[in-house]
Order: C-alpha cells, then structure tokens, then sequence
C-alpha cells in the first residue's frame, strides 16, 4: 500500500494507492468466452437491441420506418438506393465522431429541406423485472438528432432534449461505443482495419471485449510512476538548495541568538529604567499628595475664619446701624424737645410782652379812671377783664418757664445720652474696620492657599497621568523589578548594550523562523523524499502486477478468440491466427491478424501483402471470432463482401448466420450482393430508388 504524508508535500506531491483487492480479483476473473453476459448481468439488466430505425427528410429518405431485429438483419438493395444510409443514420443518432469528421452533418438533410432527423427505437422491454435502460419506463426507448440546415443540431431521449453527454452515457451503460470500427463497419472500413497499425488493433479489441479498464489502470499506474520519478528528482534538487541555505541560515541563527541575548539585557534595562521611573513617580505622588492635603486643610480652616470674620463684621455692622438708628432717635427728640423749649420761650416772652401791655393798659385804663368818673363803670369792666387775661397769662406763662426748664433738663440727659452713643458708635466703627480688614486678610490667605491647592493638584494630576501613561506599560513590565541603581546608572548600561545590538544590525528579525522554516523543510523534504522512494516502489510493483493483469487478459481474449477465428478460417479453406507483438513494452504490444490461403505460409494482415478480398476476409474472420466476447449488444457491417470472390462470399454470409444463431446479439449487415442464404430468423430489409426517394421493404425469411 502506498503510503501517504499527514502534511501535504512540498512540490508536486502525489497521494496514490494501490487496489491490490480489486486487482486479484481481476486475475482470478480473467477473460472467459462470458464476458458480454457477465458485464451485463453485473450491472442486472438483459442486453438491449434497435427494433427500428426512423430517417426523416435523410439524404435519399423522405420517410422511412425500418423495423430490425434481434439476430441477423440483412439490408440489400442495388447501389445507389440507400443502404448505406440506413447505417449513416444509425451512426448519426448515435453521435458517431466519424460521421462529424468526415462531412457536413447539413449536408446530410435532404436536398430541399431545412430540417432532418433520425431516430433510433430500442428495445426496452423488461427481463424478470429489470429494463436495459433502467430510466424509461417504457418498453421502447427512441434516441432522435435532429440536424438543420445550418449546421446545427441536437438531441431527444423518448422526445426529451438531452445533451451529447448524456447520450455517450446512456450508449455507455448500454455497452456500445460508435466509434470503435469493430462494432460499427463504415463502407470502405474493412480495408481501413488493414491499415490500423498493431497497437490501435489491440485497444479496439480492448474495448470490444471490456479491457480498456484494464489499459487505463496500466497507463495510470505508468503516469503516476512518472509523477513520482519526477518528483524524486525535484525533491532531490530542492534538498541540495535547501542544505545550502540551511547552512547559511544556521550561522546568521548563531548570530540571532547572541542579539538575543543582548536584547534581552536592554528589555531587563528598560524594565530596570521604568520601575525607576515608577518608583519616583509614586514617590512624588505620594509626597505631593500629602502636600496638598495640608494646603487644603489650610485653606479650608483660613474658609471657617474668614466665615467667621464675615459673621462678626455683620454683628457690628447690624449693632452700629442699631446704635445709628438709637441716636437717630435721639436727635429727633432733642430736635423736637428743643423746638417745643423754643417755642415755649417764644410763648411766654410774647404772653410776658402781651402781660406787659395788658398791665401798662391797665394802668392807663386806672389813670383815666381817675380822670373819668362818668365813664368809670365801662373801663372798669374792661380793666377787670384785662386784670383775668393778666392772670391767665400770667399763669401759662409760669407754664411755659416751667416747660422750658424741663425741657432743658431733658435736653441735657439727651445730650449727654447722645454724647455716649456717638462714642459708642465711634468705637463700633472701628472695630468694624478692622474685622473688615481681618477678614480681607484672611481672604486673601485662603485664595493664596487656593491658589497652592491648585497648583498642588495641577502637580499632581500631571504626575498621576505620567503614572498612567507608565501603567499602560506594566504588563510587559512585570514582575516588578527591586531596583537598587541610580537611573543614571542603567541608562549608562542600556546605552553600551544598544551599541552592542547595533553591530547585529543585518540580522533579520526573522532570523528564527527563517531557520526553523527552512529546517522544517529541509526535514519534510527528506521525509518526502523517503515517501516518494517508498511510493516510487509500490507503484513500481502496483505497474506490474497490473501489467501482469492485463496481459493475462489479452492473452485470455486470444485463447478464446484464437480458436475461433481458426474455425472460421477453415470453412474459408484458409489457416491464420492472431499474436501479440511488442509484449517486452507495454506502449508498443499490438496485435496482428495473419491469414494464409490455400496453403499459402499466414501473412500479417496490412495493406500490402493480402489482396483485398484476402484482407476483407481476414478481418470479418476475426470480426465474427471476436463477438462472443464482445459487450455490444450490436454489430453492424457495411459492404465487407465487395472484393470477395462469390465463394467466400457465400462462405462468410453462412459464417455470419450461424454466428446470430449462437448468439443474442443483433447483426446488422449491409450488402450491394445477391444473398443465397434464407432462414425464419432473418430479417430481410430491401431498399429501392423511387423517383428520386428510397423506399423500403422487408421480405420474410423461408
């Protein structure tokens, strides 16, 4: 068994395995004289045979129904009529390659026409159950090709448009292959079989007999030897390129690793260096941090006295303005206790004026009494009444001196009272000055803490994002390094190793994979190498064994056929036999026909030696020999008789009827010449020239 790789190969690797199963059965299956029956009855279905052939609008034919049977089917008729047609037509519908090259299918339509078809009807009736074409329900399966006038055609399986594939694998299944010339017999072919060199003479047989697995095992076998062959040396080449390189490789990798080495140390430095750094940030933060606690503490304390110093200002503010609003009021009642004093000496100095006046009157009014006796009782009364105002005036002018001598009592408590509250307030006034500057002072203490406490945090928010920013490099940086060095220190050292790794400077990066890739390599390489040695081996055997196989079958076909053709050739008072020729190489082994008439030595049968009745007769010998082996349910010949001599004529014609008796298999045998032979089971199909169209006719076998 070949073996195969895990991995796929390096170059043109090819996985091949070897069915030595299959193969021994092969040997032990052999060719026998069953073949045909055998490749049928693997597959379950009974051979299948063309009840009728349909030409519309086909070269000479108009219309034409030309029923066929199972057995021998003779088609004659004189020349010129059509015979030939009726195998043309079978060919076509078959999709025969010689029919494409050969001519213009268009111009195989009937002159005056555009279209044409030809319809072959097989038989499909079923066998215990199972059809020769096992998707058509039918008994009858018809495979049209319809051709137009401009060259174009296509193809109907029971009226359903098919592809040319699909028909080659419906004819496949069926074991007919158009276009291998022994089973299907063109006019003029007989003497081409003549001219087939040896080695195509044997991949027909081949292919007749079903061998040409067998072939295509061998070649198959022989191309994947070649692969391999090819291969081994293309690995070998490869090997000796990579066992260079990989040299080089491994000195640049001796180098890779010493830079390595070297950047290893910088990467500890650097760690070194950022754990430094780290532990200095942290340090700053930690003192900065406690900075700043102070500086807020401050400020927040210098906050409560400033609170506190706008409290009391506002005490003294709202006890100087009480103290405003009291000697406010005293004013206003001084104003008014010595506006009443005022006005009460106003008063009396006036009632004091009027008293004086009254009292002068008075007196004038007591002198005129004296004076004027008769008038004395008037003046009198009004001298009593000036007397009563006097002593009214008198009195309230004793009220008003009284009035104004408490009014200046009071006056003078009000005073005094106003006296100590201007002094009071004077003294508030100050006091409030300087809570007022105490507290801008102490204001201005808090904004310069602030002020601190701001740039504290600002400090401190720097530092911290310095930190950050290092944090997001601790992953790659841990474990945490103790670190004992000044940083001037490392960054001396990291300085000499980076000069260091600078003279590796041309070794790649890759340096390691590049090494190890080409080690894998050179690695699967040699292991490739092993396997395609070992494969090389077992294909070797495997390409014997099947050649072994294969010749074994060709020489089974030739026992089997040998005889017979022998037979045939006797009642043709002729000897002749069949052989390989070439066996020692499998591409130039061919077979050879020889034949010898009337005791003449056998010759090989080419287009020299033989004439060409000798040549037709040799080749329909073998054709007939070769049928018990062959898969086809059909065989069909066109005009082999043509160069015979009337005996060998009538010789082959009974060779030929004895052959359909033994044998399922429907022939097909097309001939410009009388025939002497009649029997039930032949069908006779006759064609004949009518005004410028081929008719048609059977004649019953007696």
């Amino acid at each position: 068994m070949i073996k195969t790789l895990n991995s796929p190969p390096y170059q043109g690797g090819h996985d091949f395995r070897v069915d030595m199963e299959t193969l021994k059965e092969n040997i032990e299956y052999g060719v026998t004289l069953q073949a045909r029956e055998r490749v049928l009855k693997a597959e379950g279905r009974p051979p299948t045979f063309i009840r009728e052939i349909i030409l519309e609008n086909f070269m000479s034919y108009e219309y034409a129904r030309i029923p066929l049977t199972r057995g021998l089917n003779i088609i004659c008729g004189p020349n010129g009529s059509g015979k030939s047609s009726i195998l043309l037509g079978i060919s076509v519908a078959l999709g025969q390659v010689y029919t494409e090259r050969s001519r213009r299918l268009s111009d195989l339509i009937r002159r005056g026409k555009d279209l044409g078809r030809v319809t072959v009807v097989f038989d499909n009736r079923p066998v215990d159950g199972k059809r020769p074409i096992s998707f058509s329900r039918s008994d009858s399966f018809m495979l049209s090709r319809y051709l137009r006038k401009d060259g174009s055609y296509w193809f109907e399986t029971d009226y359903k448009e098919a592809s040319a594939a699909e028909v080659r694998e419906v004819l496949s299944s069926l074991n007919i292959n158009p276009d291998n010339m022994l089973l299907i017999m063109h006019q003029g072919m007989v003497e081409e079989f003549a001219l087939v060199n040896a080695e195509d003479k044997l991949k027909m047989v081949e292919d007749v007999v079903g061998l040409s697995g067998y072939r295509e095992k061998v070649l198959d076998s022989q191309r994947r030897l070649q692969a391999l062959v090819s291969e081994e040396t293309a690995v070998k080449q490869l090997m000796g390129m990579a066992e260079e390189t990989l040299t080089h490789w491994k000195d640049v990798y001796g180098r890779f690793l010493k830079k390595q080495e070297l950047i290893s140390r910088r990467d500890y430095l650097l760690k070194e260096k950022f754990w430094v750094q780290v532990s200095k940030l942290e340090k700053n933060v930690e003192v900065t941090s406690n900075k700043l606690e102070l500086k807020r503490r401050e400020a927040n304390e210098l906050s409560d006295k400033v609170s506190r110093s706008e409290e009391k200002s506002k005490s003294i503010e709202i006890e100087f303005h009480a103290s405003y609003n009291k000697l406010k009021r005293a004013f206003t009642s001084l104003s008014f206790l010595l506006s009443d004093k005022s006005s009460s000496e106003a008063r009396r100095r006036t009632l004091e004026s009027a008293v004086s006046s009254l009292e002068n009157m008075s007196a004038t009014i007591g002198r005129h009494l004296a004076e004027c006796k008769s008038e004395a009782k008037d003046l009198k009364t009004l001298q009593k009444d000036i007397g009563i105002l006097v002593d009214s005036w008198s009195k309230e002018v004793e009220i008003d001196a009284r009035k104004s001598l408490e009014a200046s009592g009071e006056a003078e408590v009000i005073e005094k009272a106003l006296a100590q509250d201007e002094e009071g307030m004077f003294s508030l006034a100050k006091k409030y000055a300087e809570e007022r500057a105490n507290g801008a002072l102490l204001a201005y203490q808090r904004r310069q803490a602030e002020k601190e406490a701001a740039e504290l945090e600002r400090a401190l928010k720097e530092l911290k994002a310095e930190l950050a920013n290092l944090e997001l490099q601790k992953p790659s940086m841990e474990p945490r390094v103790s670190v004992t060095r000044q940083l001037y220190d490392i960054d001396a050292e990291l300085s000499s190793v980076t000069a260091q790794i600078g003279a590796y400077a041309d070794v790649p990066d890759e340096a390691k994979d590049i090494f190890e890739s080409y080690s894998t390599k050179y690695k699967e390489l040699k292991d490739r190498l092993e396997l395609v040695l070992e494969n090389k081996k077992a294909v070797l055997s495997e390409l014997e064994e099947r050649k072994r196989v294969w010749r074994r079958g060709i020489h089974s076909v030739l026992e089997s056929v040998n005889p017979l053709y022998q037979e045939i050739l006797r009642g043709l008072n002729a000897y002749g036999y069949i052989r390989l020729v070439g066996e020692e190489e499998f591409e130039k082994t061919g077979l050879e026909l020889l034949i010898g008439f009337r005791g003449a030595a056998p010759a090989v049968l080419d287009a020299y030696t033989l004439s060409g009745g000798e040549r037709s007769t040799a080749t329909i010998s073998f054709l007939l020999a070769l049928q018990r082996l062959s898969a086809s349910p059909i065989v069909a010949v066109d005009e082999f008789d043509v160069h015979m001599d009337p005996v060998n004529r009538e010789r082959i014609f009974r060779s030929i009827f004895q052959r359909a008796q033994d044998d399922e298999k429907q022939y097909v045998v097309i001939t410009p010449s009388q025939v002497k032979i009649m029997g039930d089971d032949i069908n006779y199909v006759v064609t004949q020239m009518v005004e410028g169209r081929t008719e048609v006719g059977t004649i019953a076998g007696r």
